[in-house]
């Protein structure tokens, strides 16, 4: 008799046991399921974001010309003047090491960075091109797109990278960048000024 007693007491304890832990596999793929559906959700509006930085990050106020603005900057009469002083040597700013532009460690930034300035140094680029580098270097990466997209907005944020052109295109603004010269890029060519004769024979 007691022998049955311990039996029957021994299989609702594991009955118990096996519905507990079915409820928990249960619980677990419930709450695997919503995990899933919030990272869909973060992913959508994290390219939502990109996209509404990039379109506030290029608008820029443009300058208003008017009659009286217009007016200021005519020339006087061409009365033959003295020479004036030549004007002092533009200064450029210190270089500072590509190695300068730190990033977190394992991040975009720290993968691609050295790679840019080996390739682009000399020349402009797009989001195109770090896409290309990204999937390169990194075929496994996700949301390639929308991950070099942070990665150029962080590099403008920190002044790292200068806009040279910008259009829109069918996913809102198209840009193209070099990088600044403080950072190993190269000078922006200055187009030579055309000198102006004094005096009444000059052309």
């Amino acid at each position: 008799m007691e022998e049955q007693k311990a039996v029957s007491r021994d299989r609702m304890i594991l009955e118990a046991l096996l519905e507990r832990r079915m409820e928990l596999d249960e619980e677990r793929k419930r709450l695997d399921t919503d995990m899933a559906k919030l990272r869909t959700e973060s992913d959508r509006l994290a390219a939502e974001l990109l996209i509404l930085e990039e379109m506030l990050g290029t608008t820029k106020s443009e300058t208003r010309v008017t009659f009286a603005s217009v007016a200021a900057q005519a020339p006087g009469p061409a009365f033959p003047t003295a020479a004036s002083p030549a004007a002092a040597p533009v200064q450029h700013v210190p270089r500072r090491p590509a190695a300068h532009v730190k990033f977190r460690k394992g991040s975009v930034g720290s993968l691609l960075w050295p790679t840019i300035v080996q390739r682009h140094s000399e020349v402009e680029f797009g989001v195109e091109e770090v896409v290309a580098l990204l999937t390169e270097l990194s075929p496994e990466t996700k949301h390639s797109y929308e991950a070099a997209w942070r990665l150029c907005n962080e590099l403008i944020e920190r002044k790292v990278l200068v806009v040279t052109s910008q259009s829109k295109s069918g996913r809102g603004f198209t840009k193209r960048f070099r990088i600044a010269e403080a950072y190993g890029g190269a000078a922006v060519p200055q187009e030579p000024k055309k000198e102006q004769g004094i005096g009444l024979l000059d052309g």
